[in-house]
């Protein structure tokens, strides 16, 4: 699987902590959201990065704030 890294400066949702997002395209295009610090992870789709990466980070928290937010070890599902 291939992903492209982007430069994080997202705050978690989660653990409120600054710079602990990071941001990965994934091969088809959907954007891997993960926090580095208490392991959430969420994939948003890739009609969400239309308007760039900060749109995309508030689909993210979106997705978080409705439940549909999984642990890193649950990355298996989410893919």
């Amino acid at each position: 699987m291939g992903m492209k890294s982007i430069v994080h400066r997202y705050r978690c949702p989660r653990c409120d902590t600054f710079n602990s997002i990071n941001v990965n395209r994934v091969f088809d295009g959907r954007i891997l959201f993960s926090c580095s610090k208490c392991n959430i992870c969420a994939m948003v789709p890739k009609y969400a990065d239309v308007d760039g990466s900060d749109s995309a980070y508030l689909e993210f928290l979106d997705l978080y704030d409705n439940g549909h937010a999984a642990n890193s070890d649950d990355l298996k599902v989410i893919m």
